[in-house]
């Protein structure tokens, strides 16, 4: 038996919600219009409550700012108006979330108040900016400029990951053709400088030496790295690994102050 929230009119045209138990959609709309109820919708409270418990991703609070925003902006009743965007959107997530705040909103609670709920499903950062737009009463303004600034960061990382996009290329294929003269060419070479006896360069010798020692030396000081980063991760948090990564050479400031942009962005908001 699943759980299906209802928003319905009584006989007096009086609209009413909640809750009622039934096995499909259909069978509690039946149930409904048998309590002479008729009933204006009918959704899933279970898929609305995981949705609203676990938070949404980047590109799903993005679109879901987004559909806010349009009807914010369109004067549109907020709980109507969150169902018609729940219907239309894409992603099941952002439905199921649109969904959620409807029904609630119905139920009497107010748009602040379901944001600022701990568990919420979107960052905590941008409930708090959604929730001093309301107060202010410039929801629709804030959101809009919330999408721009998505758009924006989005561009920003797209652009950073462009230009890194040549030289990692290029670092990349770089490897695999020495791994490949390591581990299959330079065995047939060794093997015919010692049969001659030959007296070899230092470079020829270091190449040797990868080939036997050099590559599991570098597994295992690329373990160990992976065993002390997770220690590292779980001991000091998520402040203090990236502060660790600020640390790193050209990665480092690059993702500091990209993250600056990013925030001095949302802060104008």
């Amino acid at each position: 038996m699943a759980k299906y929230r209802y928003t319905a009119k009584d006989g007096d045209g009086n609209r009413v919600a909640g809750e009622v138990d039934a096995p499909t959609a259909d069978e509690a709309r039946r149930l409904l219009e048998q309590r002479g109820l008729d009933v204006t919708d009918v959704s899933s409270a279970d898929a609305n409550d995981s949705g609203a418990k676990r938070p949404l991703s980047a590109e799903d609070a993005e679109q879901f700012a987004g559909q806010l925003a349009q009807v914010t902006t369109g004067n549109l009743p907020l709980a109507p108006g969150l169902r018609a965007a729940a219907k239309e959107s894409a992603s099941p997530r952002v439905a199921s979330a649109l969904g959620s705040i409807a029904a609630q909103i119905e139920q009497g609670r107010r748009l602040e108040d379901i944001l600022a709920e701990p568990d919420g499903f979107i960052p905590r950062h941008i409930a708090g900016l959604l929730m001093a737009a309301a107060r202010t009463g410039k929801l629709a303004d804030a959101l809009s400029e919330l999408v721009e600034h998505h758009r924006a960061a989005r561009a920003l990382r797209r652009s950073i990951a462009s230009g890194f996009a040549y030289p990692l290329v290029v670092a990349c294929l770089a490897t695999v053709v020495l791994l490949f003269v390591v581990l299959f060419a330079a065995g047939n070479y060794e093997t015919v400088f010692y049969e001659f006896e030959l007296t070899l360069p230092l470079v020829t010798k270091l190449l040797i030496w990868w080939r036997h020692i050099g590559l599991w030396v570098i597994a295992g000081a690329l373990v160990v790295g992976l065993i002390m980063a997770v220690a590292f991760r779980a001991r000091r948090g998520r402040a203090g690994w990236l502060r660790l990564l600020a640390t790193v050479p050209l990665f480092g400031p690059l993702c500091r102050w990209s993250g600056f942009a990013e925030w001095a962005s949302l802060l104008s908001v």
